[in-house]
């Protein structure tokens, strides 16, 4: 959709007096002595009022008419037919076109309605309205049902979900590798599988929509990313996977690596159809990429373990994997039970080891941020990545998707993730002054050897967790 042109027929109709459509050609700077033209003028025109009427709004080309003032043009009328408005004829012989110019002049003349609309979110952009309940019901409703060719019922279910949950697939995976470097898709609408009926090799209709995303060079490795839907499980989906089927290139013992090396965190996300109301193509997007842009490292360990004959050790070697946040916890701050028993500590050497660990999990953190943003094209911010003085109140400066600053602080540890971990009241209170672009990483399960350890990002941590004061600061009291 252009939304140059739907601004423009917004203006139009809040003016109260239609334009020609030769008005329009000039706008758009088309000539209308070519065919091709008069077919695009009628193309974008149409694209911008099916975009209004899905939104629930008027349909805006009507204020584009003929020169002559008479009416407008079997176009308009024939898209009416198309989103159901009614009869091409009737409504042609009604001169229904100048009621629906009247209805977009009073709905945008409405300032609430101009206010809030007229600029419209980046969803529009997508030219396709967001998964909805309806086709996906319609979905689930198909899967797994055999395909029987002669029955009008089954072929119009096929195209129906061809032109909806199979296209918007198709969309969303294009526009997640325009917003990754060195990716591409495989995503052709095959929406059969095989299938067997009364002893008969049959078509059968799929019941997910996979499109695979993977590194220009790696199509024929059979590991990648999937996005689409699972209609079962009544969920959209996106993950690291890998081709498990029988006509896959991956030896059984290189599916045994897969298996073994893709973490259960990302092997499976999942939003519910019940949750998409919380969504649009924006949001969706948004969260595809980041989530393959954190696990575009991964992604890379996969395939030099399974696919370039180098050893686990060496490929998770110097690296950081994501984890999701840990589930269980405590419910309440434990009980401080003092112990008042001798012990000799080597507070030197306990100061020096934790300087070093810490310098460690920066490093790593520093080298983590540089490749998710360089995955996202985003090769400024990339170099701009370093690790800060201490006392500023944080530990690596990065950037956020839109370029903007992101604060992080690493706390790192040899424990497990529920291991405590210490946070001054400097950082605290610069975690609390900055919470919108503040995130910490929470290293664990360091490994000084091969210097590699899992993670997980905590946000806004003294709202969000129990923080318990383990030290007193002494100040000497004025005697009276």
């Amino acid at each position: 959709m252009n939304q140059d042109l739907r601004k423009y027929l917004i203006d139009v109709c809040k003016t109260g007096y239609p334009v020609n459509y030769s008005d329009v050609g000039n706008f758009l700077g088309l000539d209308f002595s070519n065919a091709g033209d008069r077919k695009k003028l009628s193309k974008e025109l149409g694209a911008v009022s099916e975009y209004e009427y899905l939104n629930k709004r008027p349909l805006i080309s009507s204020g584009a008419i003929y020169k002559d003032k008479s009416d407008h043009g079997p176009g308009f009328y024939n898209l009416c037919e198309e989103l159901g408005v009614g009869n091409a004829k009737k409504l042609h012989d009604s001169q229904y076109g100048f009621a629906a110019f009247n209805e977009s002049k009073d709905y945008w003349n409405n300032e609430v309605n101009y206010s809030k609309h007229y600029e419209l979110n980046d969803d529009a952009k997508y030219d396709m309205p967001f998964f909805n309940n309806a086709e996906l019901e319609f979905f689930k409703e198909w899967a797994d049902k055999p395909y029987n060719p002669e029955d009008s019922d089954h072929i119009n279910a096929k195209e129906f979900l061809m032109e909806t949950v199979w296209l918007k697939t198709q969309l969303w995976s294009n526009e997640v590798i325009n917003k990754t470097l060195e990716y591409t898709t495989s995503n052709g609408r095959y929406w059969s599988k095989p299938d067997w009926l009364d002893g008969k090799r049959i078509a059968g209709f799929k019941p997910y929509t996979w499109a695979r995303i993977y590194k220009f060079g790696d199509k024929n490795k059979d590991i990648f990313f999937t996005v689409g839907v699972d209609a079962l499980r009544e969920v959209l989906v996106y993950k690291l996977d890998y081709f498990q089927e029988s006509k896959s290139k991956l030896s059984e013992e290189q599916k045994l690596l897969c298996e073994k090396y893709i973490p259960s965190d990302i092997r499976w996300q999942e939003i519910l159809f019940t949750s998409l109301e919380n969504y649009n193509w924006s949001r969706l997007i948004d969260k595809t990429v980041d989530f393959i842009s954190k696990n575009n490292q991964h992604y890379d360990q996969l395939i030099n373990i399974v696919w370039k004959d180098i050893s686990v050790e060496e490929a998770f070697n110097n690296s950081l994997t994501l984890r999701e946040f840990p589930k269980g916890g405590f419910t309440s701050p434990p009980n401080y039970n003092p112990s008042f028993n001798e012990t000799n500590v080597n507070f030197l050497n306990k100061s020096i080891e934790a300087k070093e660990l810490g310098d460690a999990g920066e490093e790593l953190v520093k080298d983590y941020e540089y490749n998710r943003l360089t995955a996202k094209g985003m090769f400024n911010e990339a170099k701009n990545v370093k690790i800060v003085k201490d006392g500023k109140g944080y530990d690596v400066l990065s950037f956020d998707d839109n370029g903007n600053d992101l604060y992080i602080e690493v706390k790192t540890t040899t424990g497990n993730e529920k291991t405590p971990f210490y946070l001054s009241r400097n950082e605290m209170a610069f975690s609390e002054q900055n919470s919108k672009s503040y995130q910490l990483f929470r290293i664990y399960n360091y490994d000084e050897v091969n210097n590699r350890g899992d993670f997980f990002i905590i946000y806004n941590p003294s709202a969000t967790q129990f923080l318990v004061p383990t030290n007193y600061v002494v100040y000497i009291k004025k005697q009276n």
